[in-house]
């Protein structure tokens, strides 16, 4: 896996970043995206200065600049696509008592943000399964969103993460004849910016998980939904 191209959205923090760093680490060619590519991690610097990270100007809310970010690519195959791009929104209100308006924006990122991102490196991931026999998504999502959670607070990431998930399962049904694996996860509550610092695991052990599951991600496991740590869950 470590000789293939990873492509990563939303690096510039969190889980994102720290998918890229494990990944150069192990020896993987990386391609960021990035809202800004100017505020990229100082981490980054020798990775982008030996040409091992590429950073991409995207933004998943915006298909024009998905499109040049794929466009960029040329024909580079992508191996992996991990859609880690996200945000949480409104966190505290109940159901009855959030507000209708803080949707929109939340499921703009984090659904439409996904098939954004698949449609327009659908090409790229194409590319590597023909040249290699396969290619592989992961979307990572939450258990927030499973229907098994009654939980009501941050309601708008709920909603988010249980259209995530259903997304995911059609993206596998579609792409499964062109050899393209595609399966959500949950990475745990992982002490980022959005996780808080009360969170249950370091994003290395989150990050460490998520490679496993890229490594086992093939036409079995593809349109299931996964803990980091390698259990199945219920949608």
């Amino acid at each position: 896996m470590m000789d293939r191209t990873i492509l990563i959205t939303g690096v510039g923090r969190g889980i994102g970043r720290g998918l890229a760093e494990a990944y150069l680490r192990a020896g993987a060619e990386v391609i960021g995206t990035m809202r800004d590519a100017t505020r990229a991690p100082a981490t980054f610097a020798d990775a982008l200065g030996s040409g091992r990270l590429v950073l991409l100007e995207a933004d998943v809310r915006d298909t024009d600049s998905l499109a040049a970010a794929a466009a960029a690519l040329r024909d580079a195959p992508v191996d992996v696509l991990i859609a880690c791009a996200g945000i949480m929104g409104e966190r505290t209100a109940d159901t009855l008592h959030s507000d209708p308006g803080a949707y929109a924006e939340v499921f703009d990122v984090n659904v439409l943000g996904v098939l954004r991102t698949v449609q327009a490196l659908r090409p790229a991931l194409a590319r590597a399964a023909q040249a290699r026999g396969e290619a592989k998504v992961l979307v990572i999502s939450s258990q927030m969103g499973a229907g098994t959670n009654q939980k009501s607070n941050a309601m708008p990431y709920r909603v988010s993460k249980a259209a995530a998930n259903t997304i995911a399962r059609g993206l596998a049904t579609d792409l499964a004849p062109e050899r393209i694996h595609v399966a959500a996860c949950h990475p745990g509550w992982v002490r980022t910016e959005m996780g808080g610092p009360g969170a249950d695991i370091a994003v290395e052990e989150s990050v460490a998980g998520l490679m496993r599951l890229v490594e086992g991600l093939d036409a079995q496991a593809a349109g299931g939904f996964w803990n980091w740590d390698g259990r199945r869950m219920a949608f």
